[in-house]
């Protein structure tokens, strides 16, 4: 019987497992750091094999864990680790899956659910926002930021997109995989767009490669220009959700705007519509 693998020998199996195309490259990215943060701190403790991970040992790693981040940080490191070692069961790595489902239900820390905000940028506040942009953001970003408030492609779907998937007689952008990267989910899709948002799109791909498109460095260039135009925090994240509130609002059904937002279920969609801010109480819309 052969000796049970290293736990560092099957996080550099289940890194490699998860490249893309099985997963976008950022969440193989974090997949692969969450894992090799556990298979450290399981080394520390002495803890080198597979076959020496139990539910005891899953539940101190989640308690000591938890001390230091909060409970929606921790359960998003058990996930990887559940799957790379339900990768290994399968692939023959190991004999016994240490996580079975109720096992794996109950170490899920409880999280906080706070408020959910239910207004969305009012596209008077995008407008503000667009103008301002174009005023005093660096090379690129106004054009990014017009590109996501008028197609609400993601951010890493802007990274990677290319001119020849713009159909301008049809007003369409088409998101579709390139070479080492997918879309979230696979799920390809034409987005109707006006005029306005192919001239940026077309323009912020002419600099792309000359700024910096990394989360961190497109979240402070919009703080920077939010709080210039005097608008409360929001991320690019808010100007997909404005736009897709707003398609709504001017007749789209949820279905149609679910499928250009690329949602795997318009349940998702539904989290993501939201109302604008209004003088309304609410009282006009009594039946009685």
């Amino acid at each position: 019987m052969p000796d049970p693998p290293l736990l560092s020998a099957l996080a550099m199996l289940y890194a490699e497992h998860c490249r893309p195309p099985r997963h976008t490259k950022k969440t193989a990215n974090s997949y692969a750091h969450r894992v090799a943060f556990f298979v450290e701190a399981m080394e520390k403790k002495n803890i080198t094999r597979t076959d020496q991970v139990t539910f005891k040992v899953m539940s101190a790693y989640v308690r000591e864990r938890s001390a230091e981040v909060s409970a929606a940080t921790v359960n998003r490191d058990l996930t990887p680790i559940r799957r790379m070692f339900a990768f290994a069961k399968r692939e023959g790595h190991i004999d016994k899956n240490p996580f079975k489902h109720e096992d794996f239900e109950e170490l899920k820390l409880r999280e906080p659910r706070p408020k959910p905000n239910a207004l969305a940028l009012s596209p008077k506040q995008v407008d503000i926002f667009l103008a301002k942009a174009d005023e005093i953001a660096k090379l690129g970003y106004a054009a990014l930021f017009r590109l996501t408030a008028g197609s609400a492609i993601r951010i890493d779907e802007a990274r990677h997109y290319e001119p020849s998937d713009i159909d301008v007689q049809r007003g369409m952008l088409t998101i579709t995989p390139k070479r080492n990267w997918t879309t979230k989910g696979y799920r390809y899709r034409d987005i109707p767009v006006s005029k306005n948002t192919i001239d940026a799109l077309l323009a912020f791909v002419g600099v792309r490669d000359k700024i910096a498109l990394d989360d961190k460095s497109v979240w402070n260039e919009i703080q920077r220009v939010r709080k210039a135009a005097k608008l409360p925090k929001f991320s690019i994240h808010d100007l997909r959700r404005a736009w897709a509130s707003a398609m709504h609002k001017n007749g789209a059904s949820i279905k149609q705007v679910s499928v250009w937002l690329g949602h795997c279920a318009v349940q998702v969609t539904e989290r993501y519509i939201r109302i604008f801010e209004t003088d309304s109480t609410g009282h006009e819309f009594l039946p009685r």
